[in-house]
């Protein structure tokens, strides 16, 4: 019997470092990444700058699919139902974090089915106003917007999306009323608000240049913890009475649960990496993001952060899906 727990004991050892060599040559076939949004989004651009000096790194191709739908859904559900080993990964936005409090009925747990990886990218809003609207900073804004209650039409890209959520959460901490008007996209909700249809409108700084620059629209503040250098004399909200203000949106890679933690610092490694090249980092920052690349265990704190606050704003504001 002692002779047979010691042949099982070697055969186990055998085994670990036969799966240990297994994760250590990984990957040693292509990695898919599934983006849930359309292509050419922003989204999908930080995505696939990644990706490339990600697959030059490992030595194998890397292609990103595009699966919109759902609001998302149907490209995180395929990644969660993909096998657990690092050839299936997942592009996703700030957006998962709001669907836990926003859509009830979703068939997987972000905080259980998915791993974290690292955030890759992270970008404040613009806060804008139409050029008419008779405010030229955050202040007037509030004052205007409290004397006239429920007056100003707030635009986003629609219900639910990020822009939405940092939008409610502005008007909520400044005590204003705003009614919201969705549309279908963000580029329709900048075309509102510089043609007087909308008065506010929160957008990245990087769509929001033409606007501004022609002056058919006025940025008030950024939503970033620092300015952005896309409109370096433009305030933040957090400096104009808020502090600890900042609403955003981001991007960041994930792996299905059960991935193993040999994979999942593997890929940790080539990412952060890959937001140190100098040619990724200047793609990003000429979309005025700021290069993040965190350790798993610190981007997981952020999504549950995450989760905490779009929860509370979509519950005290009343937001439904329409």
């Amino acid at each position: 019997m002692t002779g047979m727990k010691t042949v099982l004991a070697a055969l186990a050892v055998v085994i670990a470092i036969q799966a240990g060599t297994a994760h250590a040559e990984y990957p040693e076939q292509r990695i898919n990444v599934i983006v849930p949004f359309a292509a050419g989004g922003a989204t999908d651009i930080i995505a696939r700058t990644i990706a490339a000096n990600v697959a030059s790194r490992f030595g194998q191709s890397i292609t990103i699919e595009n699966r919109a739908g759902g609001g998302t859904v149907i490209g995180t559900e395929a990644v969660v139902r993909s096998p657990p080993d690092g050839y299936t990964l997942l592009f996703h936005s700030g957006a998962l974090a709001i669907d836990v409090s926003f859509k009830k009925n979703l068939n997987y747990d972000v905080r259980k089915d998915l791993v974290p990886i690292t955030k890759a990218a992270w970008g404040p809003y613009a806060v804008l106003v139409y050029k008419e609207l008779p405010v030229k900073t955050l202040s007037e804004l509030i004052t205007y917007a409290k004397e006239k209650p429920s007056a100003l039409d707030m635009g986003s890209a629609g219900v639910g999306t990020m822009g939405h959520l940092a939008s409610a959460y502005l008007a909520a901490k400044s005590d204003i009323k705003l009614t919201h008007v969705p549309f279908r996209g963000s580029a329709p909700a900048l075309t509102a608000v510089m043609g007087g249809q909308i008065h506010v409108l929160l957008d990245p700084p990087f769509t929001a240049m033409p606007a501004i620059e022609s002056g058919n629209a006025r940025a008030l503040a950024v939503t970033g913890a620092r300015p952005s250098p896309l409109l370096p004399n433009v305030p933040t909200v957090a400096e104009l009475g808020f502090p600890g203000f900042a609403a955003g949106h981001w991007g960041g890679f994930f792996a299905p649960a059960g991935t193993p933690p040999t994979v999942i610092q593997k890929l940790n490694t080539a990412i952060v990496a890959a937001l140190q090249n100098p040619k990724v980092r200047e793609v990003l920052r000429a979309q005025g993001l700021e290069i993040i690349g965190n350790t798993p265990e610190e981007f997981r704190k952020e999504i549950d952060d995450e989760i905490e606050l779009w929860g509370k704003v979509i519950s005290e504001s009343g937001i439904k899906l329409e």
